[in-house]
């Protein structure tokens, strides 16, 4: 298992958005931090996977999907 490391504002930042869902959906929110969770040690192992999306400042940045919107709707 890789070892992941988040930026203070990174966690803040997801806290506040599982507060967010919880109100209306509490196991939604635990499952959309858990696939966040998931997908970061993914990337940790894997960290070519994606799409490169040069120009947002951070060199070689890749992006790619969690999950479906759908399920936390």
């Amino acid at each position: 298992m890789a070892n992941v490391i988040y930026a203070p504002e990174a966690d803040d930042d997801l806290f506040g958005i599982v507060e967010s869902i919880a109100r209306d959906k509490p196991e939604a929110a635990r499952e959309w931090l858990r696939k966040i969770r998931e997908t970061c040690e993914t990337i940790a192992t894997q960290p070519e996977m994606g799409e490169l999306r040069p120009g947002f400042g951070v060199p070689l940045e890749r992006q790619g999907p969690v999950h479906s919107a759908s399920a936390i709707t």
